[in-house]
């Protein structure tokens, strides 16, 4: 498994190295507006989305081809791509808070809104990766992308409609529920979609 995994990394080394690039770029960029939070949900995406550019390199490569000859189970194949995207939101979300932490201490104010909402934009990157890995898996990058397109755009439609009505905003009592409740429904989710990828992946003719 671990051999999968830096397989992957060394796989996507300049990949990496660009989004960290990137990642740089926009931090200076938010301490010169004077909000370095603001471009959380950006690094989270991009954490996101090496998934995706693991996936492409997996096919041109033909990497499957290979791997599926060597003593590994389907389910550490298809396990390392969960591994990878998780370590990567994870990562991403440290350093979010770090960056919280340490700019909300040089400016003294308080920085527990600024947490809820980088916890809001993990949870929500976290849901898109466990969606986007199956769909990758069954229809391969090529054709995923209409479907992982309406995944980002849908729910983007769902709440600037709902912004849009006199429906009540959650309380804060009920956001603090559900952020207390979000980790076991990631957790569930995380075991349903690693089954149907699996599923998918066990199907496939190689």
């Amino acid at each position: 498994m671990a051999g999968l995994v830096w397989n992957q990394l060394y796989s996507l080394k300049k990949v990496i190295k660009l989004y960290l690039a990137a990642i740089a770029i926009y931090l200076v960029i938010g301490q010169l507006n004077g909000s370095v939070t603001a471009f959380g949900g950006i690094f989270l995406l991009l954490a996101s989305m090496l998934v995706i550019n693991s996936f492409s390199v997996i096919e041109k490569s033909n990497w499957d081809l290979f791997v599926n000859t060597m003593p590994v189970s389907k389910g550490q194949i298809v396990g390392v791509h969960y591994l990878l995207g998780l370590l990567a939101v994870c990562a991403v979300f440290v350093l979010n808070n770090i960056v919280i932490a340490v700019d909300a201490h040089l400016k003294a104010y308080s920085p527990r809104e600024d947490f809820l909402m980088n916890y809001g934009i993990f949870t929500a990157a976290v849901f898109f990766l466990l969606v986007m890995i199956p769909v990758l898996v069954k229809c391969g990058t090529e054709k995923a992308r209409i479907v992982l397109f309406c995944v980002y755009v849908i729910p983007f439609l769902i709440g600037y409609g709902l912004s849009k009505t006199e429906i009540s905003m959650p309380t804060k009592s009920q956001l603090d529920t559900l952020a207390k409740l979000s980790p076991l429904l990631m957790l569930l989710l995380l075991f349903v979609s690693y089954a149907i990828s699996l599923h998918f992946y066990k199907k496939k003719d190689f």
